[in-house]
């Protein structure tokens, strides 16, 4: 007998367990290649979506963010970006910029 099938609400994670990650700005040598790729296998961000976000930071000057799954996540992701020169840090759900 084949599996049911499970409700995709289910398989979703909840908006409140969603951690954000605040770039709020950068250092002369950023590495935009490599902090584009980093948003995009690890933020789970489409290449265009990550080079809009890097645009939007490094152009605009603008502060972004973007959500992720978990706090350890999180952490691993702002870690990588600091030593390529991206500023930022972890908005937890009590706290604002």
């Amino acid at each position: 007998m084949a599996n049911p099938i499970k409700d995709p609400l289910q398989l979703q994670v909840k908006q409140e367990e969603m951690v954000k990650i605040i770039f709020d700005g950068w250092e002369v040598g950023m590495k935009k290649i490599p902090f584009v790729k980093l948003l995009n296998e690890r933020a789970s961000l489409s290449l265009t979506d990550a080079k809009k976000l890097k645009d939007r930071l490094v152009d605009g000057n603008e502060i972004v963010e973007i959500k992720v799954i978990n706090e350890n996540l999180a952490k691993e992701i702002l870690k990588e970006a600091q030593k390529l020169k991206v500023k930022g840090k972890i908005l937890f759900d009590n706290q604002r910029i």
